[in-house]
């Protein structure tokens, strides 16, 4: 015996059972609610957890497998009235996060001690983290990048660490510019 099955997804019934596409026109047109929309389903283990095991064998505990479906109401009440102070811990995290947003906004303090070049190894991590900042422009990007690959580049670490690498500031080069202060070979190589 060979069976046959109708998927309306691959394609329309054959043409000696067309009614197939009527029906199941009908049901995507009826939007029925399903039986267990407004149901919670729970094992007895979260049963136990949340002190309800007296419910089972209630009318708001519908046996199902290895659970029961709970209504969602009672369900959120039980779980509400388990830890009263849930929505206050939400709400003060959700402060908290706020806060850090828009303390990132701010300049960061660095732990990290450079001996030589601090203003200039400050302006490159400053460079970097504008650009990528949401909303940030096209030429701020790639400067930020190439600021990430100066910071991360084991040929540059010599620039922070070697006193023979010392930039000294000259009436040449202006903080105004915006542009970082490389010395000259190292403008060629990047």
């Amino acid at each position: 015996m060979l069976r046959l099955f109708f998927i309306p997804s691959i394609g329309l019934a054959p043409s000696w059972c067309s009614f197939l596409d009527n029906i199941t026109e009908e049901l995507e047109e009826s939007k029925q609610k399903t039986i267990f929309e407004d149901f919670q389903f729970v094992t007895k283990d979260q049963l136990e957890q949340l002190g309800a095991t007296e419910l089972v064998g209630t009318k708001y505990l519908q046996p199902y497998m290895h659970g029961f479906f709970m209504d969602y109401r009672l369900h959120a009440k039980l779980k509400a009235a388990l830890d009263p102070f849930a929505f206050e811990e939400y709400r003060k995290q959700k402060v908290k996060e706020r806060l850090e947003a828009k303390r990132t906004m701010r300049t960061r303090i660095r732990n990290n001690k450079v001996d030589v070049n601090p203003s200039f190894h400050e302006q490159l991590q400053l460079t970097a983290e504008e650009g990528s900042g949401v909303g940030a422009s096209k030429k701020r990007k790639e400067a930020a990048d190439k600021a990430k690959r100066i910071l991360q580049d084991q040929r540059f670490q010599a620039l922070f660490a070697d006193p023979d690498f010392t930039i000294e500031d000259s009436g040449q080069h202006s903080k105004a510019d915006g542009a970082p202060l490389l010395p000259k070979r190292i403008k060629k190589q990047v």
